[in-house]
């Protein structure tokens, strides 16, 4: 299926831009940062999207449950949506702060459930993959070899005051009457976190994982261990590996099967 139809959530953007390149694997490479929302690509399926705004310093996210229709929305359609509609929002702050090169953005052709960006530091590549399914959204975070992976995570929103960190790796935005309600798991594979204020820090290098899931009034502390049984039997703690993973897959299979 054509790029128009399968992604009409990032297409007007592309057009703009007039410096799109085929890229592996169905990928399509968008040679710029971002800097304002309208320069947003979108991550969506049927239960939830976000508007992923992202440049060498900060990942920024917006999320709201999409209209019946959201699917086949472009960017700016959204924008005129989420003024009528509460929104939850995620921000990741990079904290290397060595010259960054190289920096890129790039949508799937195939597949609007995921994007992705990635930069150098030195001879090392960091990518960054924002991928929409399984109950949640998910920022995978890779180094393609040792090198710093910091970064500190803030949920927010219109109630950002009542979030509180649980387990040291996790940010809860409680549900309340039927408004959005968030959880977020951030999950180094290799480091350890820590805490300050209403954010968590990784300070390491290699490979993480955040799981953020929102829904309108309802408690979502469940959707780690779902996922958890889903690609981990078994084992508690889940292995978050295997969870992204199985992630993954259950994207490739999906994409495959599609019309």
């Amino acid at each position: 299926m054509e790029i128009s139809r399968k992604v009409g959530l990032g297409l007007a953007l592309v057009v703009c831009l007039g410096c799109v390149c085929a890229d592996e694997a169905g990928w399509v490479k968008i040679d710029a940062a971002t800097a304002a929302w309208s320069d947003a690509l979108v991550v969506a399926d049927p239960h939830r999207a976000a508007l992923v705004l992202d440049s060498p310093g900060q990942t920024q996210l917006r999320g709201f449950i999409p209209p019946a229709d959201g699917i086949g929305r472009q960017v700016a359609d959204f924008l005129q949506i989420l003024p009528r509609q509460e929104e939850v929002g995620l921000r990741i702050d990079w904290l290397d702060k060595s010259e960054v090169a190289d920096f890129t953005r790039s949508l799937h052709s195939k597949d609007a459930r995921v994007v992705r960006s990635a930069h150098r530091v030195g001879r090392t590549t960091i990518t960054r993959t924002v991928t929409c399914g399984d109950e949640a959204i998910f920022v995978h975070l890779i180094a393609d070899q040792p090198g710093a992976l910091s970064f500190r995570v803030t949920l927010l929103g219109s109630r950002e005051s009542e979030v509180r960190i649980e387990d040291r790796r996790q940010l809860i935005l409680p549900a309340d009457a039927g408004r959005l309600a968030g959880h977020v798991w951030v999950l180094p594979f290799e480091s350890d976190v820590a805490t300050g204020g209403r954010s968590i820090t990784v300070r390491g290098e290699g490979e993480a994982l955040i799981v953020w899931n929102f829904a309108a009034g309802k408690p979502l502390d469940a959707t780690f261990a779902k996922l958890g049984d889903r690609y981990d039997p078994g084992q508690v703690p889940s292995d978050p590996t295997k969870i992204w993973r199985g992630v993954l897959e259950s994207l490739r299979k999906s994409t495959e099967n599609s019309p």
